[in-house]
């Protein structure tokens, strides 16, 4: 059966240093520890999270055929808001530099607020790649950040990104912007939706 990479979380990474409030993370696990750690409460403001190398969270050969064959493995975005209870809201403040790398292999089949990055209220995602990913969602789905209140910067998303329903935004990087900023960023991905 598929497993979910937050079931597989590696926290280990991080320390609450505010001297050095700067990390790096190298693998899914570590990257799985950072939804982890927002998602439960810990936005990261003043705090920088660079990539170090790519980062595949499924094997991509077959990527194109996940809407109907799903991976070994699914993404749970880093930041959420619940769209019930409003008042419960664990976005990601913090910067997260890609530095020119690439996470690919994301698969999402779910709710409100999809993306490599859920939410995203006074964060900065920059200089970052999604690629060969199936992102889903019914509520503001994007490739790189579903909700978006900050800044994403140089990114790019050559991915698929559905929405489901009449009434919900999607787009290949950003799926709503809420006041926030989405530049230099391009997408080569197929966005589209269905009712």
């Amino acid at each position: 059966g598929q497993t979910n990479w937050i079931d597989e979380a590696n926290t280990d990474w991080y320390y609450d240093n505010s001297g050095d409030p700067e990390f790096t993370i190298f693998t899914p696990a570590q990257l799985a520890g950072l939804a982890k750690l927002v998602n439960g409460g810990n936005d990261f403001s003043g705090k920088t999270i660079k990539l170090g190398n790519d980062i595949q969270l499924n094997n991509t050969s077959d990527w194109e055929n996940w809407a109907t064959a799903s991976p070994d493995h699914s993404w749970t975005p880093i930041g959420f808001w619940d769209d019930i209870d409003t008042s419960t809201y664990y976005p990601f403040n913090g910067t997260f530099d890609g530095q020119g790398y690439t996470v690919s292999g994301i698969y999402i089949s779910g709710d409100e607020y999809q993306g490599l990055f859920g939410v995203v209220i006074n964060g900065t995602i920059k200089n970052l790649t999604v690629a060969e990913s199936y992102i889903y969602g019914n509520i503001g789905v994007g490739g790189v950040v579903g909700s978006n209140a900050g800044l994403v910067l140089n990114c790019s998303n050559s991915g698929t990104v559905i929405v489901s329903g009449t009434s919900y935004v999607v787009g290949g990087i950003v799926g709503e912007n809420y006041g926030g900023q989405v530049l230099n960023c391009s997408d080569s991905g197929t966005v589209g939706g269905t009712i």
